[in-house]
């Protein structure tokens, strides 16, 4: 008989399923050894050992590889660090098995906390019902999303249960009229607004109207419209040339055209908000209704203040909210009017559970939590009470365990002598979980370990200047409005580096750590383009910063020749192409390279002009899985690809010529 087989490794499949889900439920600490390692629990004492030691090396070089991933970089210093103790019970089959049985039985109490809510509300349905109604089924998924379960897990837990028909059919969606205004003209209208929501750091502008100070019941308003826009359009010509103000001038076009052309159009743009607005309020008043058919205050409250969110007007809200209740047969609980009185349940509880959800909007994750054990004891064994304090238990709960992880890898890389490190995720607990070292018992609180980390940092190391610095950092605005810094790499092999952004006003930000030679900041809003500062780090050692507008070479270490750059650039190979993508081997010591598209042959050159050029970095092409053809070119299309590097002074410098296994074909979709 055969030994059992693992399923393969695949790094992307495993990047979604395992890293993420870790990720969003706090850490390592909320998962086990058999998840982290991708190994099945079922199968782990029958695998043989050196399966199951090949599939720890996989994971263990996929940690390695994504250690500077900017979204799960913290994470995965965390499994590296302790690759050691965590792989140890997975080596050998009679520990395994011990730990399968162990986990097993954890993951089962993890499961039922899970689906804590869906079986709450399968209970209630079933003492009114006696079954699952058909009309209730799909508010379930709500539900059960609440608990972070899929739809999938929600329908295999409902296998258990009867389904009723109680006659009621299953609401459908509206759809909004729309055939005066194009899907591309919102799509275009959505991208600017986009844009000019990161530009600028306020709450969000969700659309033209509320580009105008406006709402959605403002919408028939053609005179205030007209006042608004002539207004904005003043405040226009007044700012400096730069992004924003050539954002600003492109909405503007889309306000004279949309809201002031055709009334129908305006008309057509109203309706597909409010449409938007409706789908994002439609499952969760579902979901609020389920039980009891009623939409009480507080719930409509939230919601309406939700919907003004996005754009809507209060009048709007309201009736938008009452029109989906009574889709699904509810009815919305209002307030008592002025000189009547009414008998209402008690609902104390519902101002401390107003004030969690501010402290979490606004970082305090530790004081929201103990808010909540007050809002629990005041609802008692109210079921919508319970329900509306779990859901926001649950947020409150990923956010702490997740901060919590941050200050352990900031207390790693401190005490390692990363301070860069430590002082970059210092700050972005300082930012969203300000109140986290009130779980502490000891050791310092987090406005002390944020100075001893900025002191540290500024206090030059006994080993400055063994480190080569990086060479001549360039920073310039792109398109989209963030600032693309970039700079020569450091010859030191294993250098990282760390990126500051100085502010006008003598302030110090952290913009990131990268292995890269670029880096694209997104958090400078202004039309001057600040100082930067790149620092690189070995092992924990500094070099001493080059900064933006220095023409300073980068020194040679000791013992070693200057590096001169090599005029005859390695060529890039491997170039394959799918419809959409194009991959290819990055040759040593090459971080960009020019992918060119050209429609009816293979480009001639790098610098063909009847061709599209695009430069691309190993970050993006390592977060995309490799270079995305832009959907607005033809396809097929033929490509091919460069290597680059960076002049002394900073600028490109691209081969003079294609590799011979550089091009491909990227063939439509339809062959």
């Amino acid at each position: 008989m055969s030994s059992p087989a693992l399923h393969p490794f695949v790094p992307n499949d495993y990047r979604k399923r395992v890293l993420a889900a870790v990720e969003r439920r706090g850490g390592p600490d909320a998962s086990d050894v058999f998840e982290l390692y991708d190994i099945p629990v079922e199968s782990a004492g029958a695998l043989p050992d050196d399966v199951v030691a090949a599939r720890i090396d996989e994971v263990w070089a996929f940690w390695q590889k994504h250690r500077d991933h900017p979204k799960y970089r913290v994470l995965v210093g965390r499994l590296v660090a302790e690759h050691e103790t965590r792989s140890a019970a997975l080596r050998f089959a009679a520990a395994r098995a011990a730990q399968a049985g162990v986990v097993a039985a954890r993951r089962e109490v993890r499961d039922a906390e899970r689906y804590r809510l869906l079986d709450s509300a399968i209970e209630r349905l079933q003492a009114r019902y006696g079954g699952i109604p058909t009309s209730k089924r799909a508010g379930l998924d709500d539900v059960g999303a609440m608990g972070g379960l899929t739809p999938d897990e929600v329908a295999t837990r409902l296998r258990r249960y009867r389904t009723v028909d109680d006659g009621a059919s299953t609401p459908q969606s509206s759809s909004t009229d729309s055939s005066s205004l194009t899907d591309r003209r919102l799509e275009q209208i959505d991208e600017l607004l986009g844009e000019f929501n990161r530009l600028r750091d306020e709450a969000p502008t969700p659309t033209l109207f509320g580009l105008l100070l406006l709402t959605l019941d403002d919408a028939d308003n053609r005179a205030e419209v007209q006042a608004r826009t002539e207004s904005l359009s003043q405040r226009a010509r007044e700012l400096g040339a730069g992004r924003m103000r050539a954002v600003i001038d492109e909405l503007l076009l889309h306000v004279r055209d949309v809201l002031l052309g055709d009334p129908a159009t305006a008309a057509a743009y109203a309706d597909a908000m409010t449409g938007r607005i409706a789908e994002y309020l439609r499952p969760r008043i579902r979901a609020a209704v389920l039980i009891e058919d009623e939409l009480l205050a507080e719930d409509r409250d939230f919601l309406r203040q939700e919907a003004i969110d996005r754009g809507a007007g209060p009048v709007g809200a309201e009736r938008l909210i009452g029109s989906i209740a009574a889709e699904f047969g509810a009815t919305v609980t209002s307030g008592v009017a002025a000189g009547q009185t009414a008998a209402a349940p008690r609902r104390d509880w519902a101002e401390p559970l107003r004030e969690a959800r501010g402290m979490l909007r606004e970082g305090r994750p530790v004081q929201a939590r103990s808010v909540l054990k007050r809002a629990r004891r005041l609802a008692g064994d109210d079921v919508d009470a319970g329900r509306q304090i779990e859901a926001v238990a649950d947020e409150v709960g990923r956010a702490i365990r997740d901060a919590q992880q941050r200050w352990r890898q900031a207390e790693a890389d401190a005490a390692a002598g990363h301070h860069a490190s430590a002082l970059e995720t210092l700050e972005w607990l300082a930012r969203h979980a300000s109140d986290i070292d009130i779980l502490r018992t000891s050791g310092p609180g987090l406005a002390e370990a944020l100075e001893n980390s900025r002191r540290l940092l500024d206090a030059a190391p006994s080993d400055v200047g063994a480190v080569t610095p990086a060479g001549p950092v360039s920073a310039e605005r792109t398109a989209d409005g963030s600032i693309r810094v970039s700079w020569l790499p450091s010859p030191d092999s294993g250098a990282s580096y760390r990126v500051v952004r100085h502010t006008p006003d003598g302030r110090q930000q952290t913009v990131g750590r990268t292995a890269a030679t670029e880096l694209e900041d997104g958090g400078s809003i202004g039309v001057d383009v600040p100082v930067y500062e790149v620092t690189t780090i070995v092992d924990g050692r500094h070099s001493v910063p080059t900064r933006s507008g220095e023409t300073v070479e980068p020194a040679a270490p000791v013992g070693r020749e200057p590096r001169v750059p090599d005029p005859d650039l390695p060529p890039v190979g491997g170039v394959a192409a799918t419809a959409d993508r194009v991959t290819f081997v990055w040759p040593p010591g090459v971080t960009e390279v020019m992918v060119v598209i050209r429609g009816d042959e293979s480009p001639n050159a790098p610098d063909d002009p009847f061709s599209t050029p695009r430069k691309v970095t190993i970050t993006r092409y390592e977060l995309d899985g490799g270079f995305v053809i832009p959907a607005e070119l033809a396809r097929p299309c033929h490509v091919a690809v460069a290597s680059c590097r960076r002049d002394p002074a900073g600028g490109l410098v691209i081969a003079s010529s294609f590799g011979p296994d550089a091009r491909a074909v990227a063939a439509d979709e339809g062959r």
